[in-house]
């Protein structure tokens, strides 16, 4: 019993203790979302690459694992017309953020009917134009078409088009600076535009809110080529006018609000227990209870990341949310174009454009049967059933890529066909005719045909808000297309990784697309092989002329004996410094070769053992120190004699003149005395290892060709073959020991463009190239040396 009683006290103390944790646990935290602050416990980090999670489409946020509801209170006697049920919406209305791109921005329904005369209605007959039923844009006819019937089943048999998209219209209403408290400009932008509410009773003790928004136009569709993190977008693809985008906020009933004087307030709001994000037909839900939803920091406002041109709604901020696959074959090649939104909301001086709730800036919506003769007529649109915006189709004789930049903050200049063959290709087979990609269209197995018709339904004016089946009910998530292609339980990283491998915009990736320019580099070298040595023969030949006459040393003005000067130094020094001058380009030229080749033959060593590199590069690097001892003795020998014709010269001077004192000093500096002739053999000997050292340097000019051979060839087939994943190549053939494939294909392809490579090239043809200027001068500057002391 004694031992009963101490398990019980036990008990009773540990529910005591743990019962702040458990009542804690029936609901995680979520995310609090402020920008403006330096804290990193209020940012969002922007991923590279994010899908929309699978979710089960009978998921409930409103109900936990037992099936219990999760609002727990009693049914509020508020009604949905109460106006505490508007003061509840400015509360839980969301926090936008745009994308700096953005230019097609929120707007104002009363921007598109503000003039009768700006459009036409029209009708359809199985999707196609059938009759125009007003020559004007007026409310009336719009709301007598679609009242009383139900509008979801009516949403397609009318449209109204506006007669002029002028630019100052599709970009909605803007937005303006953002000041501070010493009205200064913070670089912020805040929409000038409201966005519009409905509020209908979900069950089980909740409501749901309704967010609408307005954009008079849809810009381009974005895109991205599986392997290639080439950010572009494709038009006309994806563009039309009138564009409705909304999401879903599910709250429990409140107490608050009940009384006429109550307005509720942050603190005194829960939190919403569901947020649903709409995009392009499918929807994303949070479910709040988890801890998955993001609030505007102090506020029960949910955040939202809207996509640039598309408008679709995100909980995330990502340079990429895929949310559909279009494989691409022809001729046996295997390529992947991604659809994607982009939702990051930074420009690059940090600043943002976004939309904050408040009390003008969200409108109630009528519901369709509020609407009536009494109703005045600006707020007829309410009931319309039909399209907001022309109906089109996508004119594949204009499709044209807009490329952005690595962060997507500015527009750049698509890659050439140079620049990158797949991202050419790939557009040839999509079926772009702009004259930077020529006439030639690669028929791909029915790419056109299945672009085309997935497209189609992009290039389309939406429905109104009361065509939403969310108007009416809560609506379970609806998962993207690209759930068609992967395994349910495939995770953002994983897929991203192996079918996407975009690598993070600050990777130091090159923003131009380009590579190093071996073509380029290749044509120079040959201008400096070919050019520079007829130039300079030409320039030798004449030099050989005027040197090839008898020097006159000593001249006599007077009947006295002049000084040695003027010519002198042209005589004696001119081709020894010429010799100097490229030695030291050699040197140059070989120290350019030998810091390049280090990292050329590790890579030989990695991925192509086979050989033996280490042999070749030990040999290499004695024979480079044993001929540069050489070329540099040689540099000794032609100075030595220059120097000793120079002393003989002032010696045979001074005793010409009688002048044994000055005479004696030469003599005594032992200058004049060295054998003239021995040191001439030494320089012809010498002389003839700069001929094999020649040999030398063209060995060098041959592994640089071969090197820069692997990187113009490996580059090609990367920038070929590396976007199918279906290709690996085989390194055991050469002695290595992996085969690699995909992204490691992509890495071997890249590390033999490089810097390393070109250096090579241009160090090797420096010292060939000076090794015959050395040889050259050389033998002139020797005969002269002959002809002078003679």
């Amino acid at each position: 019993r004694r031992r009963l009683g101490e398990c019980a006290l036990l008990l009773i103390l540990a529910s005591i203790i743990s019962a702040p944790y458990i009542s804690e646990a029936k609901g995680l935290i979520n995310h609090r979302f402020y920008p403006f602050s330096s804290s990193n416990e209020t940012e969002l980090v922007v991923s590279q690459c994010r899908i929309p999670p699978f979710q089960e489409p009978e998921s409930d946020a409103t109900v936990d694992d037992s099936s219990t509801s999760r609002c727990s209170v009693q049914p509020s006697s508020l009604t949905l017309q109460s106006p505490q049920i508007h003061q509840l919406a400015i509360q839980y209305a969301p926090v936008l953020f745009f994308h700096p791109l953005e230019k097609y921005t929120l707007s104002s329904v009363n921007a598109t009917f503000d003039s009768p005369t700006s459009g036409k209605i029209h009708q359809l007959s199985d999707g196609v134009y059938l009759q125009t039923v007003d020559d004007q844009l007026n409310l009336t006819t719009l709301l007598k078409l679609t009242r009383g019937v139900d509008t979801s089943f009516n949403a397609h048999e009318y449209f109204f088009a506006r007669n002029n998209l002028t630019e100052e219209y599709v970009n909605g209403e803007g937005y303006e600076t953002l000041l501070d408290e010493s009205n200064h400009s913070t670089g912020h932008r805040q929409s000038r535009a409201p966005i519009y509410y409905n509020v209908i009773d979900s069950g089980n003790n909740t409501w749901t809110f309704n967010y609408f928004f307005y954009y008079a136009f849809k810009g381009y569709s974005n895109m991205i080529i599986g392997n290639k993190n080439i950010p572009f977008q494709l038009g006309p693809f994806g563009m039309h006018e009138g564009n409705w985008e909304h999401i879903s906020v599910k709250v429990c009933h409140t107490s608050f609000g009940e009384e006429d004087s109550e307005v509720p307030t942050t603190q005194q709001l829960p939190e919403p227990i569901a947020i649903t994000y709409q995009q392009h037909g499918w929807s994303e839900t949070t479910n709040c209870s988890l801890g998955e939803c993001h609030f505007f920091e102090g506020t029960t406002h949910p955040v939202v990341f809207v996509a640039l041109f598309s408008h679709a709604t995100y909980p995330f901020p990502s340079y990429n949310q895929v949310y559909h696959k279009i494989p691409i074959s022809s001729n046996n090649s295997q390529y992947a174009l991604f659809l994607v939104d982009r939702t990051h909301y930074l420009d690059d001086q940090n600043k943002m454009s976004f939309f904050q709730p408040n009390a003008t800036n969200v409108i109630r919506l009528l519901d369709p049967i509020e609407v009536n003769e009494s109703t005045p007529e600006n707020q007829y649109w309410n009931a319309f059933g039909g399209h907001w915006g022309n109906i089109t189709s996508p004119n594949l004789e204009q499709m044209i890529p807009h490329c952005l930049n690595i962060n997507h903050t500015d527009y750049v200049p698509c890659p050439t066909k140079e620049q990158d063959p797949v991202f050419y290709r790939v557009m040839q087979m999509i079926g772009v005719r702009p004259p930077d990609y020529g006439s030639e269209i690669l028929e791909p197995n029915g790419i056109l045909a299945s672009t085309y018709d997935f497209f189609a339904n992009f290039n389309m004016g939406q429905s109104g808000p009361v065509t939403k089946h969310s108007f009416w009910e809560w609506s379970p998530p609806i998962n993207a297309p690209i759930w068609n292609f992967i395994p349910q339980n495939t995770t953002d990283e994983e897929y991203c990784e192996t079918a996407i491998l975009l690598p993070a915009p600050d990777s130091g990736h090159d923003v131009e697309y380009g590579t190093w320019n071996i073509r380029a580099n290749v044509l120079g070298v040959i201008v400096m092989v070919i050019g520079l040595p007829v130039a300079t023969s030409v320039f030798l030949w004449w030099l050989s002329k005027i040197l090839s006459e008898r020097p006159n040393l000593l001249k006599v003005e007077d009947g006295e004996i002049q000084p040695p000067k003027g010519g002198l130094k042209s005589q004696i020094y001119l081709l020894s410094l010429a010799f100097t001058m490229w030695y030291a380009i050699v040197v140059m030229g070989a120290a350019m070769f030998a810091y390049a080749y280090d990292d050329i033959f590790d890579l030989m060593k990695k991925y192509l053992p086979i050989f033996q590199w280490d042999l070749v590069t030990a040999f290499l690097s004695r024979l480079c120190i044993i001929f540069l001892i050489l070329d540099t003795l040689l540099v000794v020998l032609l100075w030595l004699p220059s120097y000793m014709l120079q002393a003989k010269l002032w010696h045979v001077y001074y005793i010409l003149v009688g002048d044994d004192e000055h005479a004696k000093k030469y003599e005594d500096g032992g200058l004049v005395n060295l054998p003239f002739r021995g040191i001439q053999i030494g320089f012809i000997i010498c002389f003839g290892f700069l001929l094999v050292s020649m040999m030398l340097a063209v060995v060098f000019v041959i592994v640089s060709v071969a090197v820069v051979g692997f990187s113009y060839g490996f580059s090609e087939a990367c920038f070929t073959v590396v976007s199918d994943l279906g290709v690996c190549i085989d390194l055991t053939a050469f002695g290595g020991d992996q085969i690699v494939c995909g992204e490691d294909f992509e890495q071997f392809c890249d590390s033999w463009v490089n810097i390393q490579s070109s250096l090579t090239l241009w160090g090797s043809c420096i010292v060939a190239v000076g090794h015959y200027y050395l040889i050259g001068i050389g033998g002139m500057a020797f005969y002269q040396q002959v002809t002078v002391n003679q």
